[in-house]
């Protein structure tokens, strides 16, 4: 496996962002499985991945757990990198993501990136 960093760690199929701050007791460093994520609902404005989401097996469960814990009208934010094996092309991204109750807000293209931000959908009454 090849050395990705001192700021990252591969487990398999998550990769975990070291903070810059080493982890304390009052901000532990926290794994867990996409498909079942330790918070409650609603709890983050925003999540953010990046060259991540190609690597997961079951994209549906972790994009709807994502959308679990993302508040209403929060973001879901994804870049992915061309090169990269599992990269997942806008289109086939923005249907799996707009499945998981977020809609395409806008996105951002450079030559061998983009960045696609979604806003969590209202929920049906």
């Amino acid at each position: 496996m090849p050395h990705l960093g001192q700021n990252v760690e591969n487990i398999g199929t998550f990769v975990v962002l070291r903070l810059l701050a080493q982890p304390t007791p009052s901000r532990p460093r926290l794994l867990a499985d996409a498909g079942r994520l330790p918070f409650d609902d609603e709890t983050f404005d925003v999540a953010f991945l990046v060259t991540v989401l190609g690597e997961v097996v079951d994209r549906a469960t972790a994009l709807g757990e994502l959308g679990r814990v993302v508040c209403p009208a929060g973001w879901l934010s994804i870049t992915e990198q061309a090169g990269d094996p599992d990269s997942l092309p806008l289109t086939a991204l923005q249907a799996q993501v707009e499945q998981a109750g977020f809609e395409l807000s806008e996105t951002y293209r450079r030559k061998l990136s983009y960045t696609a931000n979604f806003r969590k959908r209202a929920a049906e009454s």
